[in-house]
């Protein structure tokens, strides 16, 4: 297999870094790797806007890191530029990006969290070949970045949960920064805020949980394995002997940091507020052992970039981990698992037998099926108004993998399998293209749930075959299903205004 470049671009909150990486023989390593601090971040979270001081510097920087991908002669297409919150919580994002378009000839892709963090999960199993036994414990992933972090719960291989919380190292810095300006102890009231936080997570969602392993990952937790616990690669340590070197770091100064461990003096700021984030996460969760894959976006970009290349194959199903978050979000709503399986298996039988009328692919597909195991959560909330509960609880939920705006596409699904789907109304703030996703998807999710309106699943086998106009689903059952026959009937009209073709519901007897 001939040797292929990958070039990695993130625009961070605290630096720019470019990372070269080739594939070869089904495995990626790292070249060359290009860092150069700039706290974007300390702009957009204090006056929540990048200043053009720093965009100047931003530029400048990216165009050296476009003449070093030229001297590797790699391809454009072969390069992605990623950025983070930083970026995507600036009021003048769209003036940033453009400016990085005209002067440096590169188009940016700003990542929701839920993209960013599920990115950088693709690449654990690369840089760590255990991941998946690890995670068949109850385990955490545990991502401090320097605007937020990122807790996931796993158990028996499966993603469980995932929060974002706003505890990033830099934005921690600041905020002990502005604390210590006021004469205040800083340390103090950083541990009281972490605490709370941490521990508003801790009842919500690890409760009688017994978390074995952390599984640390990102750039922060990169420099601080590498400075002060002198790991080079992929390796564990056990949560005593972390608490010990949190406990030596702890009392020292940045200056005295910097000299003793040899860190940047940039960096040096932000070790107390990693160490002191981790230092936390273990004594809630009681976890034994930090494993400690010393991965960050740029792995997760090259990972990304060499799963469509097929250079490499993963072995943990991350598709499954969307779908299991999603199963775990509609059991925390006390979703009927029957029902929700029973619709989910028929929304995936439509899709595929109706593929010449949607022209719709696996990602799609996929919202589809999410918006299947979602479809009932809203009755948690209210029973007479299901639909626009439902889309509130998905919108504020998180669900790793997709973008922001497929979140949207799942919720608007669910809200309008119930709620009446207004043609010619404002789109739902949708792009044109979003909104026929949904339109025809939605059609979809209501001529599956016709089919066990009475939640007790008494067509055993169901058959769809595309004929001409005509959809013609086959139901074999003993049973009375006069209550779907109804309101197959009426779920039919939608769908023939959407595709024009006419459902026909036939029984046959087992």
């Amino acid at each position: 297999m001939a040797l292929q470049l990958f070039a990695a671009v993130d625009i961070g909150s605290f630096e720019l870094e470019l990372s070269i990486f080739e594939a070869v023989s089904g495995k990626i390593r790292c070249v060359e790797r290009q860092r150069h601090v700039i706290a974007l971040g300390s702009d957009t979270y204090q006056t929540g806007v990048i200043s053009h001081e720093l965009l100047d510097e931003l530029c400048d920087t990216l165009n050296h890191f476009v003449d070093t991908i030229r001297v590797y002669k790699i391809d454009m297409k072969n390069v992605s530029v990623y950025a983070t919150s930083a970026l995507r919580e600036a009021k003048n994002r769209l003036l940033v990006e453009d400016r990085i378009r005209v002067s440096c000839g590169l188009k940016v892709t700003v990542l929701s969290n839920s993209e960013q963090r599920f990115m950088c999960y693709k690449a654990i199993p690369v840089w760590q070949k255990q991941f998946d036994e690890i995670i068949e414990k109850e385990s955490a992933i545990v991502d401090v970045g320097f605007g937020s972090m990122q807790i996931s719960l796993y158990n028996k291989g499966a993603l469980q949960s995932t929060q974002n919380l706003h505890l990033g190292a830099l934005r921690t810095w600041t905020m002990l920064n502005e604390v210590s300006e006021s004469g205040l102890n800083s340390r103090a009231i950083a541990e009281e805020l972490i605490d709370y936080s941490i521990n508003k997570f801790n009842n919500y969602y690890l409760q009688d949980k017994a978390i074995k392993n952390i599984i640390a990952i990102g750039d922060c937790m990169r420099i601080f394995a590498a400075k002060i616990m002198k790991l080079s690669q992929a390796e564990s340590i056990s949560a005593l002997d972390f608490i010990n070197i949190y406990e030596q770091v702890l009392p020292l100064s940045p200056s005295t940091l910097a000299a003793k461990y040899d860190v940047p003096s940039e960096f040096a700021k932000l070790v107390i507020p990693v160490a002191m984030i981790y230092y936390r996460i273990i004594r809630v969760t009681g976890a034994k052992t930090l494993w400690i894959p010393v991965t960050s976006l740029s792995e997760g970009m090259a990972t990304e970039w060499a799963q469509k290349q097929k250079l490499i194959k993963l072995d943990h199903d991350f598709n499954g981990d969307i779908l299991s978050s999603a199963r775990f979000l509609n059991k925390k709503y006390s979703g009927d698992r029957n029902h929700t399986e029973y619709i989910e298996d028929k929304c995936m039988l439509l899709f595929d037998a109706t593929k010449k009328l949607h022209g719709l692919g696996k990602q799609e597909k996929l919202l589809l099926q999410l918006a299947a195991i979602l479809h009932d959560c809203g009755k948690f909330v209210s029973i007479t108004a299901p639909g626009q509960c439902a889309y509130d609880i998905i919108m504020a939920s998180e669900i790793l993998g997709i973008s922001h705006e497929e979140r949207k596409i799942v919720a608007n699904i669910v809200k309008y399998n119930t709620m009446p789907f207004d043609l010619y109304d404002a789109q739902m703030g949708l792009p044109r293209d979003q909104w026929m996703t949904v339109y025809k998807l939605t059609a979809l999710l209501r001529l599956a749930n016709a089919l066990d309106r009475s939640h007790k699943q008494k067509i055993e086998n169901v058959q769809a075959t595309l004929k001409g106009n005509r959809l013609i689903i086959t139901a074999l059952t003993d049973r009375d299903i006069e209550l779907e026959a109804g309101l197959f009937h009426e779920k039919s009209r939608f769908f023939s205004e959407v595709y024009g073709v006419t459902p026909e519901l036939k029984r046959k007897k087992l």
